[in-house]
């Protein structure tokens, strides 16, 4: 087996490892459990890497590439609605912990 691309984001390798294995393309995730409960370690150690047959490797990152590169509007979508639902949340927490500092101040005069 050889590592053909490593990701710091454990979904991106899952979906990689969907998309080649739908392809007849057997594929092994190393590091993978890793990179779910200890991202920072994760990306000291390089990540998740994908690795393939030596005999596949070629094909294998083909796919790969021409995947990333029809990237499909839908899933430009869905990154942003992630990114907003992410920017909301952020808001929303640091109003709760202001709101919480004020009413605390308010109660300790």
């Amino acid at each position: 087996m050889i590592t053909i691309r490593s990701f710091f984001n454990p979904l991106e390798a899952y979906m990689a490892r969907s998309l080649l294995e739908s392809e007849g393309i057997e594929v092994i995730l190393l590091d993978e459990n890793l990179a779910s409960v200890a991202p920072a370690y994760s990306n000291a150690t390089g990540g998740v890497r994908l690795q393939v047959e030596e005999n596949e490797a070629d094909r294998a990152m083909a796919i790969l590439d021409s995947q990333s590169a029809r990237k499909t509007p839908s899933l430009l979508r869905a990154d942003s609605k992630i990114a907003r639902l992410i920017a909301i949340l952020v808001i929303v927490t640091l109003a709760i912990a202001a709101a919480g500092t004020g009413i605390v101040g308010f109660l300790h005069r």
